[in-house]
């Protein structure tokens, strides 16, 4: 499959199964952490883990459940953080480094749906529910990001009387309730769709597509929100990351004449705005086209993305990697493909360390249609190379990468799993394996 890029990226290209490949460290065995959908992942300096989990079968507000692993110590049964409850409809939570949970759910005061807010202790003692939307009027659609430090951004859509806005807040670490909230926008769809990022100071991102324009709002560390930033005029779908130094990535697939185009905002560490996107890849109108794709950022100014292209007959996945405030210099092939991927998820370390994980079509099982995918890895250690691909764990009828992150001794993967089969009635599965 032919890939049309920039000059200067094609002009660096190469093909990682050309390069030397570092051995790669033995995989342990996945963990089952429950019947969960894994929301969030948390790494302490020391190394502990805390993976933030929502639950199955719990009724109308799903339960939120934390997992917890001392450093390279296997994980400890979940606890539960946020039990059901008819009254106040949870939306979002996520968990801190410490082990704090930070959670946003939906209830209707005064005749108006609020966004309110609660903050859990590792020891189960939490803080009040607490609006963080406008009283006044009417909220939906809450967003959360929760740094490691406990730093907190909500972002959802709020009624003004008239129409609807999109509004957000932030929670300093350890304060025990989020600031006033600040409106971004101007008039949007009810539909709109808003996404959130955030770093361990109190950098901020908030971006939401009106129309057909990508917008994004940021937040330096001790300021004010700034002024919307038009980042795409056709976007059709892009993801936000950001570093605990505030360097942060958006990744976007837009449309032009010629087709799919992949392009990536970056943000330096204190900037006051996003830089112009930059295009990384470009698929063909008729037979070509950017599917999957997901944003990276690291301290020190690293921001990257993983994404796939497709045509008729496969995927092939791809990496970029850069600085923030610099042009494309080089684009990576995994030498990846197959005629479906699910994923991908990226995450950067100090000194070029980098892990990508995917779901990977399963071999057809004889006299079984049932399609199945199988946890595939790829790590590249400081000054390396990606090594082979490693793939972890069951095949299953379904695999959700939902987090990755670079730790001191290697890396960890976490996934939703779905097999009636392997995980009974239920079928659901939230797995976690260090690599």
């Amino acid at each position: 499959m032919q890939t049309t890029r920039t000059a200067q990226a094609a002009a660096v290209a190469v093909a990682l199964a050309g390069l030397a490949a570092a051995p790669a460290r033995a995989a342990d065995p996945p963990q089952r952490l429950g019947g969960s959908l894994v929301r969030s992942l948390a790494v302490a300096p020391d190394g502990a883990v805390h993976v933030g989990m929502f639950g199955f079968g719990t009724g109308i507000a799903p339960a939120f459940a934390v997992a917890s692993a001392a450093p390279g110590a296997a994980f400890a049964p979940p606890r539960a953080v946020i039990a059901p409850d008819d009254a106040d409809r949870l939306a979002e939570a996520g968990v801190a480094a410490s082990g704090e949970t930070v959670a946003v759910a939906l209830r209707m005061r005064g005749g108006h749906r609020r966004a309110r807010a609660t903050v859990v202790a590792p020891d189960g003692s939490r803080t009040p529910l607490r609006t963080i939307s406008f009283n006044a009027h009417s909220a939906r659609q809450p967003h959360l990001a929760v740094a490691p430090s406990g730093e907190a951004v909500a972002a959802w859509l709020q009624y003004d009387g008239a129409r609807w806005r999109v509004a957000a807040a932030l929670r300093p670490a350890g304060a025990a309730r989020f600031d006033r909230p600040a409106l971004l926008s101007g008039p949007v769809a009810r539909s709109t769709f808003v996404a959130v990022a955030i770093g361990a100071g109190g950098d901020a991102l908030v971006s939401w597509q009106a129309q057909t324009t990508l917008y994004a709002a940021l937040r330096p560390a001790a300021d004010a929100f700034g002024a919307p930033q038009a980042l795409a005029a056709r976007a059709v779908s892009w993801d936000a990351e950001m570093a605990p130094d505030g360097t942060g990535a958006v990744a976007i697939v837009g449309e032009s004449r010629g087709g799919a185009v992949l392009s990536l905002a970056a943000r330096a560490r204190g900037a006051a705005r996003l830089g112009a996107p930059a295009e990384l890849d470009r698929g063909d109108l008729n037979s070509q086209t950017i599917e999957v794709l997901d944003a990276a950022a690291a301290d020190g100014g690293h921001v990257g993305v993983a994404w796939g292209t497709s045509d008729a007959a496969r995927f092939a996945l791809g990496v970029y990697e850069g600085r923030a405030g610099s042009a494309p210099v080089q684009t990576l092939e995994t030498g990846v493909a197959s005629h479906a991927l699910n994923g991908p998820r990226l995450a950067l370390g100090a000194g070029g360390r980098a892990v990508l994980a995917w779901g990977a079509p399963a071999p057809q099982r004889p006299g079984d249609p049932t399609a199945r995918d199988r946890l595939t890895v790829v790590e590249r250690p400081a000054g390396g190379a990606f090594g082979a691909p490693q793939a972890l764990g069951d095949e299953l009828q379904s695999i959700h990468v939902a987090a990755v992150a670079v730790l001191a001794d290697g890396a960890l993967i976490t996934w939703d799993g779905f097999d009636t089969e392997v995980f009974g009635r239920e079928g659901h599965q939230a797995l976690a394996a260090r690599v």
